[in-house]
């Protein structure tokens, strides 16, 4: 548009100069043509550009404003509703696919720094005892799953780093002492607030000790390079096409507090016993569910009946409490009033989604892939037309 008003401007003042000047109406005309033919020109390059490039900065710019708004503005809990078609699916894996992102970087982040506070420890080595220490477990993702990655962190950090001096680097071993450490963190344990010792880092907010450390350390290593699923979905769900990793299969158990053990008949009714669940990986985890509206009908009130027996409910209202701050939850329906009252109150944000457009990639390798085969399709078509006409003739 911009360059359309300067080419009537530029026309409009050359008509002007050469009424002045006295020349003729043709050598208007002619500066006219030369101006058009620049403004083409310069329109198509203009054009090429923002084809092949622009567009796709455009859309890297809003795909990068997506990401924040994901991670930095959008609740932890949602809900998300639209049409039929609408792309409510689209849209919740692509959120679970940004946040999943976002974790791996804070994860990363937060190991890097865990290593430069600590410096004076071999993580080569720590990581080689935990992947040995993964590989003596053959069902750790089976029916024990939490007691044993909860005794793995125990055993790796607070037993085998004290009996193994190899973790501690060579030069810094006259300063610094397994058995010694060890002494040291029961003393910590005991007034944390206000002990100092130089097995102590000041983060601020509060005090950690190389223990703690390290044990964090061991269940960072622990996500991102053996258990590393970070999405739970009700639908078979690509986590990560690189890794050909599928998210794991969620079922509404995860969240029951206390599940029925056995049921007995008494003179006073059915006796239920109930016992604690106990939570296998809670922390750095995104939850995607669909169909939630004929999952949790609100119709049926034996639905809010279990939600609230079993303790679903309550671990909605206590989910930062047990599952860490970046937990998240999303589910997705046709219509957010059609689910449970008591999984509707406790959501944060309510989504609808009006409607999506299909962007095809690829531009620039199918613009040059077209440039290349357009000469070799007009040769083989006009060809195909001789042969046609000699055959007729």
């Amino acid at each position: 548009m911009i360059s359309f008003i300067i080419f009537i401007v530029y026309s409009i003042f050359t008509g002007i100069k050469n009424l002045v000047a006295g020349t003729s109406f043709w050598l208007w005309c002619k500066d006219v043509l030369k101006a058009l033919i620049l403004f083409v020109a310069a329109k198509g390059l203009f054009f090429a550009i923002h084809y092949l490039f622009g567009y796709q900065l455009l859309l890297a710019r809003e795909r990068e404003l997506s990401d924040r708004f994901v991670n930095e503005k959008m609740a932890k809990i949602a809900k998300i509703s639209g049409a039929t078609g609408a792309g409510k699916d689209t849209f919740m894996r692509y959120v679970g696919t940004a946040k999943r992102n976002a974790l791996i970087k804070k994860l990363k982040s937060r190991s890097k720094y865990i290593q430069k506070t600590v410096y004076w420890v071999s993580f080569d080595a720590l990581n080689e005892l935990i992947e040995n220490d993964v590989k003596s477990v053959d069902d750790y993702s089976k029916s024990k799953y939490a007691e044993l990655y909860l005794d793995k962190m125990v055993r790796i950090v607070a037993k085998d780093f004290l009996a193994n001096e190899q973790l501690i680097k060579q030069k810094y071993k006259s300063r610094y002492n397994a058995r010694e450490l060890s002494q040291d963190y029961s003393s910590f344990k005991k007034a944390p607030r206000f002990y100092k010792s130089k097995y102590i880092f000041d983060e601020m907010i509060s005090s950690s000790h190389v223990l703690d450390l390290l044990s964090e350390y061991v269940n960072i290593y622990f996500r991102l390079n053996i258990d590393k699923h970070f999405i739970m979905t009700n639908q078979p769900t690509i986590e990560d096409m690189k890794e050909h990793l599928m998210c794991k299969q969620f079922s509404l158990d995860y969240f029951k507090l206390i599940h029925d053990v056995s049921k007995k008949q008494t003179q006073l009714g059915t006796q239920i016993s109930r016992e604690k669940v106990i939570f296998g990986l809670t922390e750095n985890m995104i939850i995607l569910e669909s169909e939630v509206d004929s999952f949790y009908n609100n119709l049926d009130k034996s639905v809010n009946s279990e939600l609230l027996k079993s303790g679903v409910r309550d671990a909605f209202a206590y989910n930062r409490h047990l599952f860490g701050e970046d937990f998240s939850y999303y589910q997705v329906g046709q219509n957010a009033s059609r689910c449970a009252s008591l999984m509707r109150e406790l959501t944060h944000e309510f989504i609808y989604i009006e409607g999506k457009k299909i962007i095809d990639g690829g531009r620039i390798r199918n613009f040059f892939i077209k440039l290349i085969k357009y000469p070799f399709d007009f040769i083989l078509d006009f060809n195909q037309l001789f042969s046609y006409t000699k055959t007729r003739s």
